[in-house]
């Protein structure tokens, strides 16, 4: 598996954060799971 660092505005972190608290998850589980439909 590879890594993928991402560079994000504070604005868009914080709203990530507060979506991946509100789920119930990580912030990396949160950014990962749209990936997980990609099939290759």
């Amino acid at each position: 598996m590879s890594a993928l660092n991402l560079r994000l505005p504070d604005s868009i972190h914080r709203h990530i954060k507060e979506i991946a608290k509100r789920e119930g998850v990580s912030i990396n589980l949160y950014r990962i799971a749209p990936t997980r439909t990609v099939s290759m």
